[in-house]
């Protein structure tokens, strides 16, 4: 059964920063640089919007005994991110994710908005992870 989930991102910048931040590939090649089990990809099919995609390899021996029951192989979590072009006050995304060697899955809706002095993310989205029950 999926799981609703609800939270706010507060930044100190405006919305056109954050923006110009979140559709810049660089700073998502910055993030995970470095990282030796993960990767991200970016395109964009017009000014001002990009998609990315994170994948992060997890190896078999980093996951607990009792997941490794559950899971018989290395887990492949992927992420991505799609934001829209800021229209001069906001800015709509939205993400999805999973995993390869579990059936879980996230996705859901970003609004990137003015508050105040700076701005903030409205991020709203379900997660589902079905849990095969393991007997003794």
């Amino acid at each position: 059964m999926p799981k609703a989930f609800d939270f706010a991102v507060p930044y100190t910048s405006s919305p056109s920063s954050v923006h110009e931040t979140l559709t810049n590939p660089a700073f998502w090649d910055a993030m995970f640089e470095g990282a030796d089990n993960a990767t991200v990809e970016s395109t964009s099919e017009a000014p001002g919007t990009i998609e990315v995609t994170m994948s992060e390899h997890v190896g078999r021996a980093a996951i607990p005994g009792p997941i490794q029951k559950v899971v018989k192989s290395d887990l492949v979590l992927t992420h991505t991110d799609r934001w829209a072009a800021f229209d001069g006050s906001q800015a709509s995304g939205e993400f999805e994710g999973g995993s390869q060697g579990t059936t879980g899955k996230i996705a859901g809706t970003m609004l990137l908005r003015p508050d105040g002095d700076g701005s903030v993310i409205d991020v709203r989205g379900t997660v589902e992870v079905s849990v095969r029950v393991v007997g003794p």
